[in-house]
């Protein structure tokens, strides 16, 4: 992530954790190339087996989960990315990592995402990348965590079938279970 310092190693922010199955832990991608977005820098997540799978742990924020959205760019080769959180009670080793969600492709195209952190339970305590892969690696930068200040939430998975000249079926996925009402633009 740009404008961070990075640890002594220079492979994680100074305020970030890590934890692999790997001998090699997420690093920086090399400064100037195509796997950084913006800026010099990026975490990169490569395999040395073809199975390994790698948590790159955000710093504690003093502000709730539900007051925060998360942005970053992502580009992966055939690897996943998840994001979840890790709870207080977690030993290190991230066995209490839950996804809150998932995010693939397209392949080796940088793609930006959002997330906003709504509905989160209790247990929270830290956000946490969680990449695995089969055959190659991925490269996530630009990863801001910020105040979410929309009154009015986009929808998830917006999907839409039965398309004719005159109809459509939308369905989608409620960002947040208070969503009571929806805002809907046509465009020709």
């Amino acid at each position: 992530p740009e404008g961070t310092n990075y640890n002594v190693l220079g492979r994680l922010p100074a305020c970030w954790e890590s934890y692999t199955t790997s001998s090699v832990g997420p690093h920086n991608a090399t400064p100037g190339s195509s796997w950084v977005h913006g800026g010099t820098q990026s975490l990169s997540f490569n395999s040395q087996s073809g199975t390994d799978t790698y948590y790159a742990i955000l710093p504690e924020f003093s502000n709730p989960f539900n007051e925060l959205q998360i942005s970053f760019w992502l580009k992966c080769g055939d690897g996943q990315l998840q994001l979840g959180y890790l709870t207080a009670e977690d030993e290190g080793n991230c066995n209490t990592f839950t996804a809150i969600a998932d995010f693939e492709g397209p392949y080796y195209a940088w793609t930006q995402h959002i997330t906003y952190l709504l509905n989160m339970p209790e247990a929270a305590h830290r956000l946490a990348f969680k990449f695995s892969e089969s055959d190659m690696g991925g490269f996530i930068d630009d990863v801001e965590v910020s105040i979410c200040t929309l009154d009015c939430f986009p929808v998830g998975n917006l999907s839409v079938e039965g398309l004719s000249s005159t109809t459509a079926y939308l369905s989608w996925a409620l960002i947040d279970n208070s969503q009571t009402a929806w805002n809907v633009q046509l465009a020709t």
